[in-house]
């Protein structure tokens, strides 16, 4: 037998060193859990506020007559969290517009036709969980919600947003319908 096996404190020092590599084994395991944990709880607690934003459209038909007799349109928050708007993009025939305004002088309307409408502010506006905004309302004028109905295939809406922890999304109302993503 070797000389070094016959000393104990040799096979003690050999046994401590043995102990001592695998309890670091074992914590670098225990701080790659922690960490894959941490993440995942990082993804729970953002999934746990998501906003998730729809635009609505709400019309009425007269059932003798079918003509349209109301007209709105409203940003809904389906999700379970708070929706910052952050911006709201229209587009009329493929061209950027600032405002309605800027729709129906594009549309060329009869003078017949007044163009007053009620609106609501959405840029910049927090949307709680559950809660619906109307930003669109042509009720009182049946004459310009007909014919904004009718050209609604042509006007585009998109809507970025962000939850209460940052993370982006956007929605885009097209003749497609309603598509909505996360932005990386």
């Amino acid at each position: 037998m070797s000389k070094f096996w016959k000393e104990p404190q040799n096979v003690i020092a050999l046994g401590v060193t043995l102990i001592s590599v695998c309890a670091l084994i074992v914590s670098i395991t225990q701080t790659r859990i922690m960490i894959r944990q941490s993440e995942l709880m990082d993804v729970q607690a953002r999934a746990s506020v998501r906003p998730i934003l729809q635009i609505n459209k709400y019309q009425a038909f007269d059932p003798k007559t079918k003509q349209l007799t109301e007209y709105r349109l409203v940003a809904a928050n389906g999700g379970v969290g708070p929706a910052t708007i952050d911006e709201l993009q229209v587009e009329y025939k493929g061209k950027q517009v600032n405002d309605w305004w800027d729709i129906f002088a594009t549309m060329d309307l009869h003078d017949s036709i007044p163009d007053y409408l009620t609106t609501g502010q959405l840029n910049n506006t927090v949307i709680q969980a559950g809660q619906a905004v109307t930003f669109l309302d042509l009720t009182d004028n049946i004459a310009l919600a007909r014919i904004v109905y009718r050209s609604l295939d042509s006007i585009k809406m998109s809507i970025r947003y962000s939850s209460i922890y940052g993370d982006e999304f956007e929605g885009t109302l097209s003749s497609d319908g309603w598509t909505n993503k996360a932005l990386d």
